[in-house]
């Protein structure tokens, strides 16, 4: 058995032995880690496709990041 797999069946087991009201508490703390996670990812998603659509419109134009950089080594 993997080390994934053995996780994943002593997660299942430890949960199985909850009681009904830790289940659901249990259960709800994971659903806010995943919806959370799930932002995270489509905010990096979003803005890394908008600095792409906005180099492509604008090719000769600096970034925030560089024009920040130029100004802290001026």
């Amino acid at each position: 058995m993997k080390a994934k797999d053995k996780k994943a069946t002593d997660l299942r087991k430890e949960f199985g032995d909850l009681p009904l009201d830790r289940k659901f508490a249990t259960l709800a703390d994971f659903e806010v880690m995943t919806a959370t996670e799930a932002i995270d990812k489509v905010a990096e998603l979003s803005i890394s496709f908008s600095k792409k659509l906005f180099e492509g419109i604008f090719p000769n134009c600096e970034s925030a990041d560089q024009q920040g950089a130029k100004g802290a080594t001026e």
